[in-house]
């Protein structure tokens, strides 16, 4: 091959590898716009996932402040004796605190507490009507013999425990209804609602972070063979009252401030007869443990207690009031001359 043949040879090669890329220009320039798109596509995920990451942190951060402020409002509370104005300032500052973080309940408890019984109400109503007419999103299945059913309600962070077992629908009510009678504050706002598909039963407030014991089945949260400590006298008073020996460990919880929720009492007001419980325990009743004995408010709402409190309640009242008159007679042997004292006082 000459150097003539070989200069022609060469330059046809250039000549037509110039063509063939002029040829897959247009796909270079493609591939350049995908790999440039892919880029930013991935840059931009990146940048979404740091957010979104961003943004929960910082969520949760919240969250854990307003916690960590309601922990220790409702400590200074327990902190600060008597009934004096600074005590009262607390309580309305908690029940700002709660409401402002939804945990709607927990307001109207504390609001009751400080005596603001009528903006306690109007809470109370707003949750009712949330629980009966706002959009209901199933949030899951909780543990227990009904199989209770856990709901979102509407775009607030409220959520309500339905049990599909609506034949415990007016002892749950009545549970309810003589603890914010009493002014015992542990039992949830409970209401009957017919959900679609679900059918109809009661609807239970769901207390957030509330803390669960460990070992339902321990002992030492086995209310109905251990005895109830003095920490849970209130809850001593309603399960007395109710004839509820169903209190175990899995159907009461912490609530923030070391303070207690009461939930499940679908087996209370003698649904179970004594032959039926022995298959649960020997012990057949509660009994009673003066050292849990009511005072103060509670005493008195107590001795006020009458049927027609629950008028609007289609069960039998009569045990829970033959009960009550069987523990003041037992307050009075204990404390002699206590409620008359306490009439001239009033």
């Amino acid at each position: 091959m000459t150097f003539q043949n070989a200069g022609q040879r060469k330059k046809g090669l250039g000549t037509f590898k110039a063509s063939v890329l002029q040829s897959n220009r247009p796909l270079m320039r493609m591939r350049n716009v995908y790999e440039f798109r892919e880029k930013w596509l991935i840059v931009g995920v990146y940048l979404l996932f740091t957010f979104l990451t961003f943004i929960g942190s910082f969520s949760f951060a919240q969250e854990e402040n307003a916690l960590h402020s309601i922990g220790q409002v409702e400590a200074l509370i327990q902190n600060t004796p008597g009934s004096s104005n600074a005590k009262l300032d607390l309580y309305l500052a908690l029940a700002d605190l709660y409401e402002n973080d939804q945990r709607y309940q927990e307001a109207i408890w504390t609001l009751r507490e400080a005596g603001q019984h009528t903006r306690a109400e109007a809470l109370e109503q707003l949750l009712i009507t949330s629980f009966q007419s706002a959009d209901l999103n199933l949030a899951g299945i909780l543990p227990g013999r009904t199989g209770p059913l856990k709901f979102k309600v509407g775009d607030m962070e409220v959520f309500g425990v339905f049990k599909r077992d609506g034949q415990s629908t007016e002892r749950e009510i009545l549970a309810y209804k003589l603890d914010k009678l009493l002014g015992l504050n542990i039992v949830p706002l409970t209401v009957e609602i017919d959900i679609f598909g679900f059918g109809n039963g009661p609807f239970q407030y769901f207390i957030r972070d509330a803390v669960e014991n460990h070992d339902g089945l321990d002992p030492k949260v086995e209310f109905r063979i251990s005895g109830y400590p003095k920490a849970h006298e209130k809850m001593w008073l309603l399960d007395y009252l109710l004839d509820n020996r169903d209190r175990h460990g899995r159907n009461w919880f912490t609530r923030i401030g070391e303070l207690f929720v009461a939930i499940d009492h679908g087996l209370s007001m003698g649904i179970l007869t004594d032959e039926q419980w022995r298959r649960f325990d020997s012990r057949i009743e509660i009994r009673m443990q003066e050292e849990l004995f009511p005072e103060g408010e509670i005493l008195d709402r107590l001795i006020d207690l009458k049927a027609s409190d629950f008028k609007d309640i289609d069960i039998d009242v009569e045990p829970i009031l033959q009960r009550r008159d069987k523990l003041i007679r037992s307050i009075e042997e204990k404390r002699p001359n206590l409620l008359c004292r306490r009439l001239f006082a009033s």
